[in-house]
């Protein structure tokens, strides 16, 4: 399910990217190591690599706002999507289910742990 704070958060993240799309571009991609019991929490969206498992701004934000829940590619992940331009840029945000960008050599983050249970 999506909050209804869903188009509220995408419109505050945008003026974050505004004022400082070098800092948002950089907590977006920032990962940080979880213990079991934040891997485990059944919103929060958490990665695996290797055995170690992390998480990472955009996977508590959804862990909040929520996950795609209509059948296809992007059942399960999470809703809100980071617009990261090549020289590490975030640019702006959107749905994850949307188009992406073109022409920019932009590159959408998603997030997308919630297809396998740790």
């Amino acid at each position: 399910m999506v909050r209804k704070e869903f188009d509220e958060m995408i419109a505050f993240l945008d003026s974050l990217a505004k004022l400082d799309p070098v800092a948002m571009g950089a907590l977006i991609e920032h990962r940080v190591s979880c213990n079991p019991q934040l891997s485990e929490h059944p919103t929060v969206q958490v990665s695996t690599d290797g055995g170690k498992v992390t998480v990472g701004l955009l996977g508590i934000i959804n862990g909040y706002i929520g996950t795609i829940e209509e059948e296809g590619r992007y059942k399960g992940w999470g809703i809100v999507a980071a617009i990261i331009e090549r020289d590490g840029r975030c640019t702006g945000f959107q749905r994850t289910d949307e188009p992406q960008p073109k022409g920019s050599g932009a590159v959408v983050c998603f997030s997308n742990h919630r297809s396998k249970k740790l």
